[in-house]
């Protein structure tokens, strides 16, 4: 079965835009594992967002 799929955008349609990039950020999460990622994830969170 062939379903019609509408085009991804149609004038009036709102778009999204970015708030923020982490670049790099994947190659970190895998680096830090573990005990210390329960220690550096709030840590972290609570500098970013204050």
């Amino acid at each position: 079965m062939i379903i019609a799929i509408p085009t991804a955008w149609m004038p009036g349609r709102p778009e999204g835009a970015l708030w923020y990039d982490v670049p790099l950020i994947g190659y970190v999460n895998t680096w830090i594992t573990g005990p210390s990622r329960a220690y550096v994830v709030p840590h972290v969170a609570v500098a970013l967002f204050g």
